[in-house]
């Protein structure tokens, strides 16, 4: 990601390094992306609050959660993006049914404030294949964890492999208009 996002050594408006950050609401995924990643600094934090001073960021990356706008418009620098992750309709179909969570209904791409993306893509692979234990493990980062029978985690765990359906819907956006007010130009 650093190397694709260019970020590494790159300096802000106001002069200070920020290289690769990470920010997340749950401690336990900080620390397992820190040993991840042990270049990057990492932070406990909410989306809609962001550890960082105004017009200070070239690019904000958020990863199937919220995109509280204003507040990503507040930290980046004129002409910095905001790239957006989430998930697609298919995404982690076997896991889901697996799992018994609830079918849901195709969505429209989001519409925000700061109007249509630059850029769409979809990335998509039928056959992404996880072991018991890693399959597992995916359980617990999607939010159908919370309504899984008890008995799912074991029967992932004890698989062998676990074949599923990786369904991502990616949307850059450039902020023009500077900092603070959430405002884009297309």
């Amino acid at each position: 990601v650093e190397r694709a996002l260019h970020l590494e050594g790159r300096q802000s408006q106001q002069g200070s390094t920020y290289g690769l950050w990470g920010v997340d609401t749950i401690k336990t995924s900080v620390r397992y992306a820190a040993r991840r990643q042990p270049t990057a600094r990492f932070a406990v934090a909410s989306p809609h609050s962001l550890p960082f001073a105004d017009g200070t960021l070239d690019v904000v990356f958020s990863v199937f959660g919220p995109a509280p706008w204003e507040e990503f418009c507040r930290v980046l620098r004129p002409g910095g993006a905001i790239i957006v992750a989430r998930a697609g309709f298919d995404h982690l179909r076997s896991l889901r049914g697996l799992a018994e969570a609830e079918e849901t209904t195709p969505r429209p791409p989001k519409q925000f404030t700061a109007g249509l993306a630059e850029n769409y893509a979809r990335l998509r692979t039928e056959r992404a294949i996880y072991s018991g234990e890693k399959a597992s493990n995916l359980l617990e980062m999607t939010p159908f964890v919370r309504s899984a029978p008890a008995h799912v985690k074991e029967r992932l765990h004890s698989l062998s492999e676990l074949t599923t359906t990786v369904d991502i819907i990616m949307s850059t956006h450039r902020v023009w208009l500077g900092t603070g007010g959430g405002r884009f130009e297309l």
